[in-house]
């Protein structure tokens, strides 16, 4: 029955005009009760059914992640990444992803891991790791259900990774120093069986490299060891080799690089009058020291960009594990200049 035959046909019958009598139906407008019902009554005697109304669409459903995280201490530049990881967690958390972190040392995570292989619930539908795990306890898990990793990766182990690109973050220390005419140019780090401090190293490397400005073998100044004995020689050796004619350093990391300016500066090497440093990670400067020049690490945008990789995957299951390699910025600061005349 068409519709505006059936409200004129209404209206006609109850002398209502059209308008009042689609208000009556629709439930809109200022008409009196004992109207609406006379109208109710006359539509449904002509056949006429209200519109059911589309049941709105259901919210979509965020996933559930589980964040593990170790505890770290609030020293060196872990002190600084994972509190901004967090952070960032704290906003995608308010912002809907249903997201729970827990605290879990290597015991811990290894107990929950038997617990979830064995069958036991595993209190979410994918879990986001932090810091550096067991990989074996990780590969474990990653077995089971959707794991993904912010910063760190596990080669052979099928985790999602969302990191800043370290090998950049060397690339751009070399590049900066060379545009500024640096010839003989050095690297100081230390903790090099971490991933990132050797991906940095590669990258600074290469660049050199690529510019016919390879360094010296006894320029470059690397350990895996990272305790404060090996930290202390390494020092002291840049230090030598800065009196020897290096005029710039690349270094693994702000806390490298600071120590180096403090040292420089006692032993009346002027930075960046004599002596260039650069740094990565953007840690506030110390005591009166000039700001470094560093490589701001995206750590924010790794954090949102695992939280992700983790939702796809959960969503999408199978295919090879993603890495997502989110490019460095340098920040200007105070500690690079020219080299001196002498060393042109």
């Amino acid at each position: 029955m068409d519709g505006r035959i059936s409200l004129a046909r209404i209206a006609a019958e109850l002398g209502l005009s059209v308008p009042t009598v689609s208000r009556a139906l629709r439930g809109t407008g200022r008409i009196g009760a004992e109207t609406r019902r006379r109208v109710a009554a006359a539509a449904a005697a002509a056949g006429w059914k209200p519109r059911t109304p589309e049941p709105p669409a259901p919210a979509a459903v965020r996933p559930r992640l589980l964040v593990i995280a170790q505890p770290v201490s609030g020293q060196g530049p872990a002190g600084l990444t994972w509190p901004r990881v967090l952070r960032e967690l704290g906003r995608l958390s308010a912002a809907g992803h249903d997201l729970t972190v827990e605290r879990m040392g290597p015991q811990a995570l290894a107990r929950w891991t038997e617990a979830v292989c064995g069958g036991a619930p595993p209190r979410a539908d994918g879990v986001l790791l932090l810091q550096r795990h067991d990989p074996v306890q990780v590969a474990r898990l990653a077995v089971r259900m959707p794991v993904a990793s912010v910063i760190f990766d596990y080669p052979g182990s099928p985790v999602d990774v969302a990191a800043p690109d370290n090998e950049a973050a060397g690339r751009l220390q070399a590049e900066h120093l060379l545009a500024l005419g640096h010839k003989r140019i050095g690297w100081l780090g230390w903790e090099l069986d971490a991933g990132w401090s050797w991906r940095r190293l590669g990258g600074f490397l290469s660049t050199l490299v690529r510019h016919g400005a390879g360094p010296r073998r006894r320029d470059v100044l690397a350990s895996t060891a990272g305790d404060a004995g090996v930290a202390r020689q390494l020092v002291e050796r840049a230090l030598r080799r800065s009196g020897a004619g290096v005029t710039a350093w690349g270094t693994a990391g702000d806390h490298v690089a600071y120590r180096l300016l403090q040292r420089l500066a006692a032993a009346g090497l002027a930075v960046p009058g004599r002596v260039s440093l650069t740094g990565v990670d953007g840690l506030p400067p110390r005591g009166g020291l000039p700001a470094l020049v560093s490589v701001r690490m995206p750590v924010e945008e790794a954090t949102c960009e695992a939280v992700a990789l983790l939702e796809r995957r959960i969503a999408r299951p199978g295919g090879p594990p993603r890495l997502a390699l989110l490019a460095p910025t340098l920040v200007a600061g105070s500690s690079t200049a020219p080299p001196p005349p002498a060393a042109t």
